[in-house]
């Protein structure tokens, strides 16, 4: 599944997931509309972090553990950045 996604404050949202029986891939890349990295969440095994294979990459170009792990938990954290109240 791809799908892109405009945010209200004039952001995108890039959706990938792959799912078969034990392969599970996903990413999740929230920019701004030039294409600057805010947020990417993947468990591509390519970063050894303490929730390996899971984990983010931050716009200044680190990588760090990430507990977001379902596009439910990702659009939760886009929300709180953005200060939407729940």
């Amino acid at each position: 599944m791809k799908i892109r996604a405009d945010i209200k404050n004039n952001t995108e949202l890039y959706l990938r997931e792959y799912m078969r029986i034990g392969d599970e891939k996903y990413s999740y890349h929230w920019q701004e509309k030039e294409g600057k990295l805010i947020t990417r969440w993947d468990n591509a095994p390519h970063q050894k972090v303490k929730t390996f294979p899971h984990h983010k990459h931050l716009s200044d170009g680190t990588v760090v553990e990430s507990y977001e792990i379902t596009l439910e938990k990702v659009l939760k954290s886009i929300e709180t950045k953005l200060g939407v109240k729940q």
